[in-house]
Order: structure tokens, then C-alpha cells, then sequence
């Protein structure tokens, strides 16, 4: 699942009316869609809002991910503007032909992401490998990876990707603050279920999203990646009501 142990979700009024709701529902196994959002919504809402997460002043940091994001963009505009292997170069990823494709998503995990040595670094990490996952699940060796991203960049544009990972990200934050919880008060089998419900509507919504509106044209050229990336943040949030 990608989750983190050992951490105190906070203890302001807010929170605790949060970890209460989400404890009672989860004695109920999956959670309906309509739970699922007002749950995701009291998130945000709890740890700062949109405009606040996207700005680095949320309670829980998103720092990581948003340096991530920038990676990730500029990865995908030079993909875009000069082509899978001259980006895959740029990165300074020697050779990925002849790599299974495991071995290469990896790699390119481990040159985009931030190394692992916070839990809003491991949350980033696994949201992008999530992200990886879904890119590249079609491929059957690596030497398909090209024209796979070069036609994920055409279907979704740079902005819907990196929506995808923060929505991932979402769930992976939003795993780390309450599995351990969770599993204390419902045991492990009803806390699945009901992160699973929680992951079907993060990644429905976005999906949503997606299909049904035409993102902002961004200027990837442009040098303010983190801005641009804090923006995409922010209105990733404002889907699920934060």
C-alpha cells in the first residue's frame, strides 16, 4: 500500500473531530463515494486548505512533493520538446535499452524523487512510482516506453500528469497520517477496505477531471517551475472540495 508507521496525526479540535469520523466509518469496511469525498474534503480543509498545502504551509508538509513535481515536469516538457531519449540523457541516465522495464522505472523513480529520508519523501516516492506504474503498465519491453509517454503526454498534456501524481500523493499522505490508526482500531482487514475505497475516489475524481476539462496552457519553458507546480497543487486539491 505504500504506507508509513510511526506517525502522530495532529491534535487540534478539527483533527480530532476528523480521526473520529474516519474510525466510525471504517468500522463499516469501504466507504460509499459520497463518504469518500466528504472524508478527503475535511482532509484538506484540516490540514490548511488548498491555497495553504500548495503554498508549503500545511500542517502535514507537501514540501517533497512538489519538488518532485518539478522534476517531473521538466522530465516530461524536454520528453515533449526534444524527444524520450535525449530527456532520458539529460538526466544523466547513461543507457535504458536492454533494462526491463521494472528496472528502468526504478531509475527513473530514483533521479526524479527526493531520496528517502522523511516521510513526506517516502510519500512522494511512492506516489511517484504509483504514477510510473500507471504510464508505463502497458508496455511490454522498455523500448516501448518512448512512444507509451510520448502518447500519455498527448492525451493528458504535462498538467494532467502531474495532477495524477498529486493525487496519488494525496493518498499516500493521507494513508501515512491513519493506517497506523486505523489498524489499531478496526484491524487490518477493514482498514483496506476502507483505504481502498478512499484510493477509488482520489483516483476516479481526477481521472474526472481530466476527461471533462481543458487544463490552463502552461509555458514549461518558463524558469518558475515550482510555481507553476504549487498552482497545479493547488487546483488538484480544489477537485475533492479543499
Amino acid at each position: 500500500m505504500g504506507t508509513s508507521t510511526g506517525y502522530d496525526a495532529p491534535t487540534t479540535p478539527q483533527w480530532g473531530d476528523l480521526k473520529s469520523d474516519i474510525t466510525r466509518l471504517a468500522r463499516d469496511g469501504k466507504p460509499t463515494s459520497e463518504q469518500s469525498r466528504e472524508i478527503i474534503r475535511k482532509y484538506i480543509n484540516s490540514n490548511g486548505g488548498s491555497r495553504n498545502i500548495s503554498q508549503g504551509k500545511g500542517i502535514v508538509s507537501s514540501n517533497s512533493a512538489q519538488r518532485t513535481a518539478s522534476k517531473l515536469s521538466r522530465f516530461l516538457s524536454d520528453v515533449k520538446q526534444y524527444g524520450f531519449e535525449e530527456a532520458v540523457h539529460r538526466l544523466h541516465i547513461n543507457s535504458y535499452k536492454g533494462m526491463y522495464i521494472l528496472e528502468f522505472t526504478l531509475t527513473l523513480t530514483d533521479f526524479l524523487s527526493e531520496s528517502a529520508t522523511s516521510l513526506d519523501d517516502a510519500d512522494s516516492r511512492n506516489a511517484l512510482s504509483r504514477l510510473m506504474e500507471e504510464l508505463f503498465d502497458d508496455a511490454t519491453n522498455v523500448e516501448e516506453l518512448n512512444s507509451m509517454l510520448e502518447q500519455k503526454i498527448d492525451e493528458f498534456e504535462i498538467e494532467g500528469i502531474l495532477m495524477k501524481f498529486f493525487s496519488y500523493y494525496l493518498y499516500e499522505q493521507f494513508c501515512r497520517v491513519f493506517y497506523e490508526r486505523l489498524v489499531t482500531r478496526v484491524g487490518d482487514i477493514k482498514a483496506e477496505s476502507f483505504l481502498s475505497g478512499i484510493f477509488e475516489y482520489i483516483t476516479s475524481e481526477v481521472q474526472l477531471m481530466n476527461s471533462e476539462e481543458s487544463l490552463t496552457l502552461t509555458d514549461w519553458g518558463s524558469a518558475d517551475l515550482n510555481g507553476i507546480c504549487s498552482d497545479i497543487l493547488h487546483r488538484t486539491l480544489t477537485i475533492y472540495g479543499g
